[in-house]
């Protein structure tokens, strides 16, 4: 599956750093339906979460007990991958 900009740009996270919770939105204004991960810098998957939305669709995710780091946010789906760097402080 390869990137996909306009699923990329639907994507937010924030705030940015953040103390390992932080917000995801998406609002795409069609059903995306994939997989959200959350991967650190040694591509381990820290945390996953099955996501089937349309429209504007909106989560809290909390890795404040993971270590202080740099995640991949990333988002999969059939269409494409869209992906975002958070700062975990």
């Amino acid at each position: 599956r390869d990137f996909n900009a306009d699923l990329n740009s639907a994507l937010s996270v924030f705030p940015n750093p953040n103390s390992g919770v932080f917000t995801l939105n998406l609002n795409t204004g069609k059903r995306v339906s994939g997989e959200m991960a959350v991967t650190d810098i040694t591509g381990r998957k820290v945390f996953s979460q099955n996501l089937d939305v349309t429209g504007l669709y909106t989560t809290t995710v909390d890795l404040s007990r993971l270590a202080k780091g740099i995640y991949q946010v990333q988002l999969r789906t059939a269409e494409g991958i869209a992906s975002k760097t958070i700062s975990v402080e």
